[in-house]
C-alpha cells in the first residue's frame, strides 16, 4: 500500500503596516500572511489627508514600501509623493500653458530621488522667459536638495515648505499662475542597457516638446489675427 504524503499548511497571521517616524509609526493597514518576508517590499499608496486628519492634504498620495518586519509590526519607509493628476488637470484651464519638468538630484545621505515640478502660465508668454525659469527651478532645487537628509526632504515637501520657497525664488522671474513639485520618488539605479537608451527617450521627449510648441504658437497667432479681425470690423463700424 503506498505511503500517503501529508503537506504541513503553515498557519496565516496578520501582521500590522506601520509608517516610518515622520508620521509617528501609525498604523497604515493590515495584512495576511504565512511568512513576513513575503511582505517585504510591497507598497501601498495613501491619501495625505487620512495621515494627517487635514482635508486640505487630499490632493495628495504618499507612497510607502515595506522595508522591515519587527516582531508583529511591518515598518516602512517613504518612497513617493504626487499631486493626484486629477487635481492638475482641474488646474489646466483653455489659455493656460502647463510646463512639466523632470530631473534627477542627489540628497545630502546619497539618496537619488528624481524630482517632477510644473509650471501653469497666465498667458503666451515669451520662450526666454519660459527658459530663464526652467534653469532657476532646477537650479534652485538641485542645490537645496543636496543640503537636505532624504528623510528632510519628505519633511519639507509635506510642510509645503520646500515648494513654498521655490514659488518665492520663481516669483523674481515672472509671476506664474502656478508652480508645484507635483512628484517625487526615489530613482531607481537603471542597468546598464537602459542606460545606454535614456538618450534616444530624451531625444523624442524634446522632439514631441518641440511638435507641442509648434501647434501653440500657430495656435496663438491664429488668435492674433482673430483679435486683430474683430478691432479692424469694430473700427469699421465706428466709421460708419
Amino acid at each position: 500500500m503506498a505511503e500517503e504524503k501529508t503537506t504541513k499548511i503553515k498557519k496565516k497571521k496578520w501582521y500590522q503596516i506601520v509608517s516610518p517616524n515622520v508620521f509617528k509609526e501609525e498604523i497604515l493597514g493590515e495584512t495576511l500572511v504565512a511568512e513576513p518576508q513575503l511582505i517585504l517590499g510591497k507598497t501601498l499608496s495613501i491619501n495625505l489627508a487620512n495621515l494627517m486628519q487635514d482635508s486640505k492634504q487630499q490632493n495628495i498620495n504618499v507612497k510607502f514600501q515595506v522595508n522591515e518586519i519587527r516582531g508583529e509590526n511591518a515598518h516602512t519607509h517613504i518612497v513617493g509623493y504626487e499631486v493626484i493628476p486629477a487635481t492638475i488637470r482641474r488646474l489646466v484651464r483653455r489659455g493656460k500653458k502647463r510646463v512639466d519638468m523632470s530631473f534627477v538630484c542627489e540628497t545630502s545621505d546619497r539618496k537619488s530621488i528624481r524630482i517632477k515640478p510644473m509650471l501653469i502660465t497666465k498667458k503666451t508668454m515669451k520662450s526666454s522667459i519660459l527658459a530663464a525659469a526652467q534653469k532657476s527651478i532646477r537650479g534652485f532645487l538641485s542645490e537645496n536638495i543636496k543640503k537636505m537628509s532624504y528623510e528632510s526632504l519628505v519633511s519639507n515637501l509635506i510642510s509645503h515648505r520646500l515648494q513654498h520657497s521655490l514659488r518665492d525664488s520663481i516669483r523674481k522671474i515672472y509671476p506664474f499662475r502656478m508652480c508645484e513639485i507635483r512628484e517625487m520618488r526615489i530613482e531607481k539605479k537603471a542597468a546598464p542597457e537602459e542606460k545606454a537608451k535614456e538618450p534616444l527617450k530624451e531625444e523624442k521627449k524634446e522632439e514631441a516638446g518641440e511638435t507641442k510648441d509648434k501647434g501653440e504658437k500657430k495656435e496663438a497667432r491664429e488668435e492674433e489675427k482673430e483679435e486683430a479681425k474683430k478691432e479692424a470690423d469694430k473700427s469699421e463700424e465706428e466709421k460708419k
